[in-house]
């Protein structure tokens, strides 16, 4: 998984997220910890430089924070330090997200579900499943760039592949990101989980966050 490469860029990761960005994609990173519930045990997958851990607003009980590159967690660790407000009990781990045991009432996925290929959504799928505690209030928070609203060529979705493709190059190569289209979360996850919150980050529409629940029914697969 490319992430396990993401130390060659831990030092550039948030300067590259703002500039590219105009700060969006640090703003959805830390919208969607934000909205993991109160009181809740949660799991973050891909901490990135964790500026989401600075300055989120988090009233989960437990935060456990999983990365492959111990770069990436060292930055993480130097901004929990430097957060004013109050926090829950942390724990930062070295790890591979295959490897990750426990249930959670709450999983974020900030920018992490698209370092995998397509043929390979469904086994993270089952994983998620399986992380999750099996409770009507269980969730699932994604922040990522949004999908394309059409099959068909509009000017939305050029601009869309157009300002997708840079970052998608780029990390294919540093990192070994695999190279696929943008993905539509909503229909990829439909057959276990349901959109209950869509939050567009930015004006023109590239960046979101979704809240997702599991359908009635599903249980650890």
């Amino acid at each position: 998984m490319g992430s396990s490469r993401y130390g060659r860029v831990a030092g550039l990761y948030e300067t590259l997220a703002k500039l590219y960005s105009w700060g969006s994609i640090l703003k959805a990173r830390e919208v969607a910890l934000g909205l993991a519930a109160a009181g809740s045990d949660a799991l973050l997958l891909g901490v990135g430089a964790g500026a989401e851990l600075k300055n989120s607003c988090i009233e989960c009980r437990s935060l456990d924070v999983i990365d492959l590159s111990e770069s990436m967690l060292a930055q993480a660790q130097h901004a929990l330090a430097l957060r004013r407000k109050s926090h829950p009990a942390v724990t930062l781990m070295v790890g591979d997200f295959w490897a990750q045991q426990g249930q959670y009432d709450c999983i974020v996925c900030p920018f992490f579900l698209n370092v995998f290929r397509r043929n390979k959504i469904p086994q993270v799928q089952t994983k998620l499943i399986n992380l999750l505690k099996a409770s009507p209030s269980s969730r699932l928070i994604i922040a990522d760039f949004s999908a394309y609203q059409s099959k068909k060529l509009t000017w939305s979705k050029a601009l869309q592949w157009l300002y997708y493709t840079p970052p998608r190059l780029l990390f294919a190569c540093l990192t070994r990101n695999p190279w696929h289209a943008l993905y539509d979360y909503p229909q990829l996850f439909s057959e276990h989980f349901e959109v209950i919150h869509r939050k567009q980050i930015d004006r023109f529409g590239l960046f979101e966050v979704l809240i997702l629940r599991l359908n009635s029914g599903t249980s650890a697969l």
